[in-house]
């Protein structure tokens, strides 16, 4: 089962304050990948697949105001697979604490009806009303 991005932030709270230098390695190649995926995205912004890397890495990493604006950006400029409203939507719920956060949830899940309607989708809105 894949993690989702409040369970990724409570990993990452909970992880003891010491820090490794193979910790400090893997924190300094992830910084490394996602500004280059960002710099790429930038200079092409045009090429999904490095989009979809982008924000795959954002969201492994927990990286949420950056992940965020990424969906946004590749939206605007790509219809996103069923897929990735899923997760996009999936995260939001994890993350809701309040009737607002959730209302964001809902205007969210109509933008994904809006542009791809499945099953899946369809699957997702009925586990939102069960909240």
């Amino acid at each position: 089962m894949e993690e989702t991005l409040a369970e990724q932030e409570d990993r990452n709270l909970n992880s003891s304050s010491s820090s490794s230098s193979s910790d400090d390695d893997d924190e300094a190649a992830e910084d490394l990948r996602i500004k280059t995926l960002e710099k790429s995205v930038a200079e092409n912004p045009f090429d999904y697949d490095t989009n979809v890397q982008y924000i795959q890495s954002l969201r492994k990493f927990g990286r949420l105001k950056q992940l965020r604006q990424a969906r946004e950006s590749m939206n605007e400029r790509f219809p996103l697979s069923s897929e990735m409203w899923q997760e996009w939507i999936k995260d939001e719920v994890s993350l809701c604490t309040s009737s607002e956060a959730f209302t964001e949830v809902e205007k969210l899940y109509e933008r994904a009806v809006q542009e791809y309607l499945t099953l899946g989708i369809m699957y997702v809105k009925l586990a939102l009303d069960g909240i």
